[in-house]
């Protein structure tokens, strides 16, 4: 459920992305909702649009070979804009102020040429209007929020001075400087060891816990979703095959596609088995669709499933899913 009113909807939202080999239809009527202080996940393999997603939400993408059907809505104390017809201007000033972005590769949120400080409070500076003085006292206190002590000494030294769970917390300070109302984390655990992710996890809820701010999550990790994640959507080939809430989603999935991301996570006492996988691959975005796109890999598959059209069926009020069979 919903921890508070809406922040941001998405409304069947289309993008399409013109590349040297042809169109690709990278988000194929996506629709999801946010609440406020809620995190929400998005799971499914490389390539199934996670990542295209959560670029269109913020128009990241190159605007001349871009194209975009659907609203994105987003919810501020005066009205709903609807970001898909915000000016490249307007949109400038939303991003980092009211909406973030963290990638999983925090190298790519720095330039090494400049100091983690100076980086971060040249935001301040713009975004909030902050003086030279305030920014460098604001910037210390958001690297030891984050978790980076001390904070007088490390917003001098330069990104390659920094670990790369150190860099990440860095990177998630800088976004969250500007107290944005809905942070996008897109795999920003992706290239840390083990400890360092849970770290980084944890870093996030107490961020939400803190601030009531929401985070849309992406990742490829369904056991990150178990640990962080209110609700979640599981997307396949452009689309969300399936959504709710991720106690629904791991006591009963009912896409095949989500059954088998779920039995493929490696399970204590499992020592000595065969790890469950899911044959085949994700079909090639840029050519015409018919059916359900996991039609191909999965064992169940019916005619129908194929070619003709998948109904939506709902086995709550928060959980739905794509698929010809009742399960």
């Amino acid at each position: 459920m919903n921890r508070g009113s809406s922040l941001m909807s998405v409304e069947a939202l289309y993008t399409d992305v013109i590349s040297a080999r042809g169109l690709y239809h990278t988000v194929q009527g996506v629709s999801f909702e946010i609440g406020q202080g809620e995190i929400l996940g998005i799971v499914g393999e490389s390539g199934c649009g996670k990542s295209m997603t959560a670029k269109s939400i913020l128009r990241l993408n190159q605007e001349d070979k871009t194209f975009y059907q659907g609203k994105v809505l987003y919810h501020t104390e005066d009205g709903v804009l609807d970001l898909l017809k915000l000016s490249k201007k307007e949109m400038s000033q939303l991003r980092g102020q009211k909406i973030a972005m963290v990638s999983q590769n925090p190298m790519e949120a720095f330039d090494p040429l400049y100091t983690v400080g100076d980086q971060i409070e040249e935001m301040l500076c713009y975004h909030k209007k902050m003086g030279k003085k305030e920014a460098l006292e604001e910037t210390e206190k958001l690297l030891e929020q984050v978790g980076i002590f001390p904070g007088k000494t490390r917003r001098k030294q330069y990104p390659h001075e920094f670990s790369g769970g150190m860099l990440q917390r860095a990177a998630i300070g800088m976004m969250i400087s500007c107290g944005p109302r809905l942070l996008i984390a897109d795999e920003p655990t992706t290239a840390l060891d083990v400890t360092m992710q849970s770290q980084i996890l944890s870093l996030l809820k107490k961020l939400r816990d803190d601030t009531g701010m929401s985070i849309l999550l992406i990742t490829h990790n369904f056991g990150v979703v178990a640990e962080v994640c209110d609700r979640v959507c599981v997307m396949y080939a452009g689309k969300i095959v399936e959504s709710g809430n991720v106690e629904e989603i791991f006591a009963c999935p009912k896409h095949p596609y989500t059954k088998a991301l779920i039995q493929s996570i490696p399970r204590a006492g499992s020592e000595g088995r065969r790890l469950q996988t899911i044959p085949g691959t994700p079909p090639a975005l840029n050519k015409p669709m018919g059916g359900c796109g996991f039609a191909m890999r999965c064992s169940c598959a019916q005619e129908q499933c194929k070619n003709g059209s998948i109904p939506v069926k709902t086995d709550s009020e928060s959980h739905w899913y794509r698929c010809v069979k009742e399960w």
